[in-house]
């Protein structure tokens, strides 16, 4: 039962987005061509359209279709015009932990371990003076 309710979610999911991104895309085209003043710096609709990037990349991960990449795309050149440093942050750290998760099956945990602690003392290392300050 559970795995019906979450095929639902993911299809709702995926409306939703398509959705979102319609809006987000036609609010974006007002704002970017000078119809609706937003100043240069519209951080609440770049995190409107990171749902829709989230699931566009999602898909592309998953079937490999390039008119979702596309989307995925479109949705970061709006954020990118937008302004939002937060949301790209967000959208790097989502996609890296979603190629781990894909590299998992094929790897190994034992490797993807080493070098998620490898790269964890790395940053500590790089890092040491502005953690303790």
């Amino acid at each position: 039962m559970a795995l019906k309710e979450f095929k639902e979610f993911k299809n709702v999911l995926k409306i939703v987005a398509n959705v979102v991104f319609l809006i987000g895309v036609i609010i974006s085209v007002f704002i970017l061509s000078g119809n609706v003043i937003a100043g240069v710096y519209n951080m609440s609709l770049s995190y409107f359209m990171l749902l829709p990037a989230m699931v566009f990349l999602g898909d592309f991960f998953n079937n490999f279709r390039s008119f979702s990449f596309f989307l995925f795309c479109t949705t970061f050149v709006i954020i990118i015009s937008l302004g939002s440093r937060g949301t790209l942050l967000c959208m790097a750290v989502i996609t890296i932990l979603k190629t781990i998760l894909i590299n998992l099956k094929y790897l190994g945990k034992e490797l993807v371990f080493r070098f998620c602690f490898i790269g964890s003392i790395l940053l500590l290392i790089i890092q040491f003076e502005k953690i303790l300050t």
